[in-house]
């Protein structure tokens, strides 16, 4: 019934895209890992000559997590969800827009309870319409301390709960009382929001300091990474690249904003703002770093590809079956044998081959945490 909202101290997330270039032949030629090459890799992408790639120097800078750090990640905790206490001067007052009221609901379709449709102490502000549409307007001058049954009917295209679609509910609403905000956290409210981590504010701030020391180590180690691979492409020499590829990948990179404005009858540029605002810059700005991006995706796919076969890198069968249990787990599949049907084998194969090169060339380098 309540639109998604996942509240958390930390949002992590990891995403392993299955694209890569579309393939192409090898044209067995001979590659000279380091020093001057002697000939070209062709496979996918274009042509390229090698250069060096193994011991590679980066720098890893270590980040130390403050309280001020901890307090900013709080705050913002604070803005998504907020903290309230009774107001003991509003019992037995009538319910006006902007209330922060604390209920319990249950809702019931044909007399019969359905799945998300019941909650208790939970905090809804008025005019916020995180709940579907005559729900919160429904409890408008109703008295602070009751309990209501309101009418409403779900929308005709409800995404959340398809099977709820277009139907008509009864909820039963407790308007327990309403809140007003509190400045700061409390172990109270720890333990209304999260409790499964921690059981007072002490215990969360540490887990936050934890969660963001996590965050700021992978973050430093990506960059790291990404410093040795984009070294590894400038010593590299590319003959020619394909256009072809590249488009590919500028392509992917707008695929979503492109879907979502022919969904919804609006310009590209529309959707790119609604989604983004300025976080991009303008949607002009957007399309070219996608081109750049795009060129750099090629690039990298090419030279794992030419590593790969200087190196004689290969994967047995447990290791292929490893990597597709793990694009298997980052993409929230289940089902082994469909994930080979939907991508194919040799596809998968090629992109655990290239994970398994890219560690070969990261392992190979000197990094210093400083």
């Amino acid at each position: 019934m309540k639109k998604v909202c996942i509240l958390t101290i930390l949002v992590v997330a990891a995403f392993t895209v299955l694209t890569a270039c579309k393939g192409g032949s090898n044209n067995n030629t001979t590659v000279t890992p380091t020093g001057a090459p002697t000939s070209y890799y062709h496979r996918c992408g274009g042509e390229i000559k090698l250069g060096e790639y193994k011991g590679i120097k980066a720098t890893q800078k270590k980040t130390v997590i403050s309280e001020a750090d901890i307090d900013n990640e709080i705050k913002g905790l604070l803005e998504t969800q907020a903290n309230y206490e009774k107001d003991p001067t509003r019992d037995g007052t009538l319910v006006k827009e902007g209330d922060a009221l604390n209920i319990d609901y249950a809702g019931k379709i044909a007399g019969v309870a359905f799945e998300g449709g019941t909650a208790k102490d939970y905090f809804l502000v008025i005019g916020s319409n995180k709940f579907i549409a005559g729900f919160e307007s429904s409890l408008i001058g109703k008295k602070v301390g009751e309990t209501v049954d309101i009418n409403v009917t779900f929308p005709s295209s409800y995404p959340n709960n398809p099977n709820l679609a277009g139907a008509a509910a009864v909820f039963t609403v407790s308007i327990n009382y309403v809140g007003k905000k509190v400045d700061g956290i409390t172990d109270e409210y720890v333990l209304r929001y999260f409790s499964q981590i921690a059981k007072n504010v002490t215990e969360l701030r540490e887990y936050a300091r934890k969660e963001l020391q996590a965050n700021a180590d992978d973050k430093a180690e990506a960059t790291a990474k990404n410093s040795i691979i984009d070294q590894a492409i400038a010593n590299a020499q590319y003959g020619s690249i394909d256009q072809a590829d590249v488009d590919y990948f500028y392509d992917l990179s707008l695929a979503s904003i492109r879907s979502y404005a022919q969904m919804y009858g609006q310009s590209e540029e529309t959707i790119f703002n609604s989604i983004y605002g300025s976080a991009y810059g303008t949607y002009t700005e957007f399309k070219e770093q996608a081109k750049l991006h795009a060129e750099a995706s090629v690039k990298q796919y090419m030279l794992l590809q030419a590593v790969a076969e200087a190196e004689n890198i290969t994967l047995t069968d447990e290791e292929f079956k490893k990597a597709v249990e793990g694009y298997m787990e980052m993409n929230n599949v289940s089902d082994y044998n469909q994930f080979l049907t939907s991508y194919g084998e040799d596809y998968l194969s090629y992109l655990a081959l290239c994970d398994k090169t890219l560690k070969f060339i990261y392992d190979s380098a000197v990094i210093t945490v400083e």
